[in-house]
């Protein structure tokens, strides 16, 4: 870094230092009208200010040294002392109240007129420790020395939570619940994608900034905010951020659909119902986690609602998503189409991305209506992923015959078949039975009369008879989506 020193060496001398885009006279003694150089005057003692004007014929030029006495100067560092974000570095300025010298040290060190310096501003990237600095005029009059310390701060603060959004008109009012103590702010992001992006941490948003595909609409300290609203789907999204400027890893979304009302983007369907969203079965957006959503099916009437369509099993497809169908039944992937969801075979991202207490499987017509003929519900010993419930491979025979679930405790058997096994026999569901006498892998992925399957005679979901060491292998039998025989 280059150090500046300026000395009064007698009456006649006279030192100049252009400021950034100073007052510099060119080879014809023009310069740029309004800018200015700090310069050091013959008797004044004091720092002054040179100023290019324009001397009424048409030139430029700089005009003589107007100086500045009185007080002492001051400077101060924006920002002050505090934490810093998750990067780790920070740009610090200091700037002085009037012409002056900046001296300043960055090791903990008192600064003297031997440490490093700049005139009238600097900015430093900062690093985590302390910074002190004081300034200096030409006269020698200097204030005291400031002490400004800066702490690294890796943990972002908790997000905002209760967001909820109401529509009038052309203007939407957000609410959310007041931010934590360690929450500095928020900014609110809108957008119409479903996946708006996410801030960046250690960077500061102000309105009308983008970020992804959504704009910054709302920054402040507050628990509220009423927007103008467009007239087609908007989506809001609340970021808490903390004094360093680390952002909260995940921020509450709320759908507002042009002309109806706003709904909450919850992580299940059960948590959309809860605070008040619900606007009858249908597609909600999902809350994926670190701003990406899904789209899924809820059912908000069956057994009071709030149920996340997590899988479809159309056995009249033409498709086999039989025991050894991997991409079915184990992949962490969606399979099959989503508008399709009732027609054919159909897996949600909720099969891996939503946990949920219960599970209610429903029978229902053939066809992409999908009329519920009837249902049963199963407590859940644990919050859990309902593709937690597979495995890769063959199990070992009558190796998982133990119940996954707690016994049904809720059953409408409806217009379902007497067979349908599912819904009428047994108590607890199993999964990924393999019943084979010979253990060559007559397997099945779901069924409520575990012991009761036999060699060939098997009640449930997904079978495949004879599969063998080969069921990963080229010559795989997929196997039927619903086992066609009854074991009772």
């Amino acid at each position: 870094m280059t150090r500046l020193r300026f000395a009064l060496a007698s009456a006649l001398w006279c030192a100049i230092a252009a400021l950034p885009g100073g007052c510099v006279s060119n080879d014809a003694g023009h310069c740029t009208p309004g800018a200015q150089s700090l310069c050091a005057c013959s008797g004044a003692k004091t720092l002054g200010v040179q100023t290019c004007v324009n001397d009424g014929s048409g030139y430029t030029r700089c005009e003589p040294c107007a100086t500045s006495a009185g007080a002492p100067p001051t400077s101060t560092a924006t920002p002050p002392g505090g934490p810093l974000c998750a990067a780790g570095v920070t740009k610090v300025t200091v700037k002085t109240s009037k012409p002056a010298f900046i001296y300043y040290t960055t090791d903990g060190t008192t600064p003297t007129e031997t440490s490093a310096g700049a005139i009238n501003q600097v900015t430093i990237d900062m690093v985590p420790g302390r910074l002190k600095f004081f300034a200096a005029d030409a006269s020698g009059a200097k204030e005291h020395v400031h002490d400004e310390s800066y702490v690294l701060d890796k943990d972002p603060p908790a997000p905002v939570t209760e967001l909820a959004g109401k529509l009038s008109g052309s203007k939407v009012e957000l609410s959310w619940s007041k931010p934590a103590a360690d929450t500095a702010g928020v900014i609110v992001l809108s957008g119409t994608t479903s996946s708006p992006g996410k801030p960046v941490d250690c960077k500061s948003y102000e309105v009308g900034d983008a970020i992804g595909g959504a704009t910054v609409v709302y920054a402040g300290n507050g628990a509220k905010a009423v927007l103008t609203t467009a007239p087609d789907a908007r989506t809001y999204s609340v970021y808490a951020f903390d004094a360093a400027r680390n952002y909260a890893v995940d921020a509450p979304v709320v759908d507002c659909k042009g002309g109806s009302k706003c709904v909450p983007r919850g992580k299940s369907c059960r948590e959309i119902q809860a605070v008040g969203g619900s606007v009858g079965d249908g597609v909600y957006l999902l809350d994926g986690g670190e701003g990406e959503a899904f789209e899924a099916y809820c059912d908000m009437t069956t057994d009071g609602g709030g149920w996340t369509l997590v899988m479809n099993v159309a056995p009249a497809d033409g498709n086999s998503v039989g025991y050894a169908n991997q991409a079915f039944w184990t992949d962490d992937a969606e399979y099959g189409a989503f508008d399709k969801r009732f027609a054919n075979d159909y897996k949600s991202p909720a099969a891996f991305r939503v946990s949920g207490k219960e599970l209610l499987i429903q029978s229902t017509a053939t066809g992409a209506s999908g009329a519920i003929l009837g249902w049963r519900r199963w407590p859940l010993m644990s919050p859990r992923t309902f593709d937690s419930f597979f495995t890769s491979g063959i199990v070992p025979v009558h190796g998982s015959d133990s119940c996954e679930t707690g016994a049904a405790d809720e059953v409408f058997a409806g217009t379902t078949s007497p067979w349908d096994d599912i819904i009428r026999q047994g108590t607890c569901l199993y999964s990924d039975v393999n019943p084979s006498s010979s253990g060559e892998g007559d397997t099945i992925r779901l069924t409520t009369i575990a012991g009761d399957n036999t060699d060939n005679n098997m009640s449930g979901f997904a079978s495949c008879i004879d599969c063998g060491a080969n069921w990963q292998g080229a010559t795989t039998y997929m196997g039927l989506d619903r086992a066609p025989c009854s074991a009772s």
